[in-house]
This record gives structure tokens, sequence and C-alpha cells, in this order.
């Protein structure tokens, strides 16, 4: 055992008290179902290497095996996304969705009072329309 003054260790210490709240998923059995309707998905947009449901991911932070960080920071086009984003993120991961031109599945929890929420409602009114 050897003693370690505090200021040696105080980035080390800083990131251990990093909690990260918006850190939600789906479990492995819904993902399944949801894959074998409109898979197969090609990138996990909002994951880390515990959690992600393809080889393929986008993390928050550095993880081994990830694309990159920050997935709203590249182009979707051409993939099929798995995307269960932090809730505050919904209204840009929607815009960025569509800029792209991407395609793929939004999980996201049931919040009626969310900006988002009206949003999900324009654009599905809106993709009717299309149909």
């Amino acid at each position: 055992m050897e003693w370690i003054p505090r200021s040696d260790k105080e980035v080390a210490d800083y990131l251990s008290k990093i909690v990260d709240f918006d850190n939600w998923g789906v479990k492995d059995s819904y993902f399944q179902a949801v894959n074998s309707i409109w898979g197969p998905f090609t990138v996990d947009c909002f994951a880390n290497s515990i959690n992600a449901k393809v080889p393929r991911f986008y993390s928050l932070f550095f993880q081994p095996g990830c694309l990159g960080v920050d997935a709203l920071a590249f182009d979707w086009g051409g993939e099929n996304c798995w995307l269960v984003p932090p809730v505050y993120l919904i209204p840009r991961v929607l815009v960025h969705f569509l800029n792209c031109k991407s395609r793929g599945v939004l999980v996201v929890p049931f919040l009626p009072s969310s900006l988002f929420v009206l949003i999900l409602f324009r654009e599905t009114v809106h993709l009717r329309a299309l149909l």
C-alpha cells in the first residue's frame, strides 16, 4: 500500500464523480423484437461499450470500439439508426435525423408535456400526408 497525495489524483477523483443521469436504454428482448421488424440496424447512435445493441455505435464519451463521440456531429445518411437518446437531446435528434435523411427507430419515454411530443406529432402528421 502506498499513500498518494490528493493533489496527485485530482483528475481521477473528478472523473470518478461524473454520473450520467441520462443514460437509459431498453431491454435486449425489446430491441430484438423491433430489430426483427425494422432492422437490421446499422448503428446505435446513443450507446456505450456496455449497452450498445449493434457493433457500430456513437457514445457521449470516448469508449473502446465507438465510431466517434457525439453522434450529432456525424452524418447518419445511409444508416438505419437505433436511437435511444437522452431526453434533453430528443428535439435536436429529430432535427438531425430529418436533415440527414436517414432512417431508423427513435425510442422516447412517454412524456406528454414535453416539447418533443409536439415535434413528433407535427412530423407524424407531415409524414402521413406524404404517404
